[in-house]
């Protein structure tokens, strides 16, 4: 997408229940996501935005301002302002880890270990993972993953010791979890149960991920088994709001054999009157 034809995508008319700047900053915001302006990209100037869309600058600052706070632009000192990241979709048909989703993308990934050892699990885990709740029976993994220098998740994964003790000691920084589980004979992921709801982050998570307590966020419990039917991992991770998005096909129910099986299943959590 050149200029030309960048400013012509960004001219098209919000609803006027939407200001200026938002409505610009939602534009924008759309064709990042899009990757029709792909990352690396450099925008137009800002007075070169107002002049070209008729409005002040102000309004075009005010749309960038936001668009930095996301993580989707960056500011370069007597440069310009760059497109830095789209948002990262998941996929929820597709049984794979964060370094396989991203795998193959320009995105560039980086893992901070936060803790990883043995540790009692929890009643939910125990369930999950089919284990009991002394100390030696799990290893719990905590990390915090990066794309193009950003925070993005925060996940706490718990595998059976029994399979999983042979990582301890391991630099897991860059390796793949399914990978290394994949060392033990037979132990290969093979379908999972996944549970995703909207939450917002406490104070601690929200350092984590370098975001303000309250900010929203996904949340993803999934739980691992292989091929015959035995828990391999259970996670719970968190997404950064503005920095996910999940997509996924559907289809009617004459094409799916077992329609009632195989559509996933939503539910509605409220809590009970008081």
């Amino acid at each position: 997408m050149n200029d030309e034809e960048l400013i012509q995508a960004l001219r098209q008319n919000g609803s006027d229940a939407t200001s200026v700047a938002d409505h610009l900053q939602e534009r924008l915001e759309r064709l990042i996501d899009s990757g029709k302006l792909e990352h690396g990209r450099r925008l137009p100037v800002e007075r070169k935005l107002s002049d070209d869309l008729n409005v002040s600058r102000i309004v075009v600052r005010r749309a960038l301002d936001s668009l930095q706070r996301r993580g989707l632009v960056e500011r370069r000192q007597g440069s310009g302002t760059y497109v830095t990241s789209a948002r990262i979709e998941g996929n929820l048909r597709l049984l794979s880890g964060f370094s396989e989703e991203l795998s193959g993308s320009q995105r560039q990934m980086r893992t901070r270990i936060v803790q990883f050892g043995f540790c009692a699990p929890e009643p939910a885990v125990q369930e999950a993972l089919e284990i009991q709740g002394e100390a030696l029976d799990a290893v719990r993994l905590i990390r915090v993953r990066y794309v193009d220098e950003l925070p993005s998740t925060y996940e706490v994964s718990w595998m059976p010791a029994a399979i999983a003790q042979h990582l301890i000691g391991r630099d897991l920084t860059n390796e793949s979890l399914f990978r290394l589980l994949a060392e033990n004979p037979g132990v290969v992921p093979d379908h999972a149960t996944e549970r995703l709801r909207s939450t917002v982050l406490d104070s601690y998570e929200a350092k984590q991920l370098e975001c303000e307590t309250g900010d929203p966020a996904f949340q993803v419990n999934r739980t691992t088994y292989d091929s015959n039917g035995n828990p391999i991992e259970y996670v719970e991770t968190l997404l950064r709001g503005d920095r996910y998005y999940y997509s996924t096909t559907l289809e009617a129910p004459h094409r799916l054999p077992d329609a009632t099986e195989r559509f996933s299943r939503f539910e509605t959590l409220a809590k009970e009157p008081q």
